[in-house]
């Protein structure tokens, strides 16, 4: 068997000829010990079906997206290292990476240079899951409305008994399958004020017993305050798609239970009509 001709330099690329093909890597590529193990082992094919392994995300996408060298692409942008990670792992264990990819259409819709990026950071280390249509499920601590029949802030019946915020108990219902919304640009985007105006929901250790989980789209972020180590975001709309009892999965779920852990909230009081919830 003859060797596989290729040319490296010495900062780790390589270019090596297969069927009169040139295939290119460096040491940036997640596989890149695979690949040059592949060389010693003059396995050109196997190379070749390492470096392919994109090919099924551009051909689902029609060519939006592309996998090069380890390394995602959108609509010619390159994807943090966040999001193409977590979608390799997903890709090297078999699980359908198909809801992070439409996760990622959807935060380009996001209006805010700045929202997109804080984004990245709330989900390097708060694994939630991501829902089949490209939203991530998170979590919101409730209360129980105790009153008058009333109008929440977004004009529904608020009765005895029903899910509302915890921190005004008045303003927004959270029942199963209601969706609260606030202006946009009415919602603090200033990430050094931990308890700005907005609608807040969080990460497991944010949350307190007693709560639901929210389903968020990308785009409706604002804002990733630094208090809490991160752990919550203010959006302006979110989906209540269950109550939580359970942990929530940290990968792909449709399914919609969750936690029972102790967290924080903040108390602060806002004179505008668009509260913190």
């Amino acid at each position: 068997m003859s060797k596989l001709p290729y040319i490296k330099d010495a900062n780790g690329s390589w270019t090596v000829l297969y069927n009169s093909k040139p295939y290119q890597f460096d040491t940036t590529h997640y596989e890149y010990q695979r690949l040059v193990e592949c060389i010693r082992n003059n396995d050109g094919h196997k190379l070749v079906e390492i470096l392919d392994q994109g090919t099924p995300i551009q051909d689902w996408s029609d060519g939006q997206f592309v996998f090069e060298n380890g390394v995602l692409y959108y609509q010619d942008e390159e994807i943090h290292d966040v999001l193409t990670d977590r979608i390799i792992g997903m890709m090297k264990e078999n699980i359908d990476y198909e809801p992070m990819l439409n996760f990622i259409k959807n935060l380009y819709k996001n209006p805010s240079y700045r929202a997109i990026n804080e984004l990245y950071g709330f989900l390097s280390h708060q694994f939630l899951p991501i829902s089949s249509d490209g939203c991530f499920l998170a979590y919101k601590y409730t209360s129980i409305y105790v009153g008058e029949t009333r109008k929440d802030k977004n004009g529904r019946e608020l009765k005895d008994g029903d899910m509302v915020d915890s921190h005004t108990q008045k303003s927004y219902r959270n029942n199963i399958g209601d969706v609260p919304t606030m202006p946009r640009n009415r919602v603090d985007d200033n990430i050094n004020i931990g308890c700005g105006a907005g609608l807040h929901v969080g990460s497991a250790s944010y949350a307190r017993s007693g709560g639901v989980i929210v389903k968020v789209d990308p785009q409706d972020v604002v804002s990733v305050p630094l208090d809490h180590d991160c752990q919550k975001v203010r959006c302006c709309k979110y989906e209540v798609v269950g109550k939580y009892e359970s942990t929530m999965p940290s990968v792909f779920s449709d399914e919609y239970d969750s936690l029972d852990e102790e967290g924080e909230l903040c108390d602060a009081e806002y004179s505008d009509n668009w509260e913190i919830d």
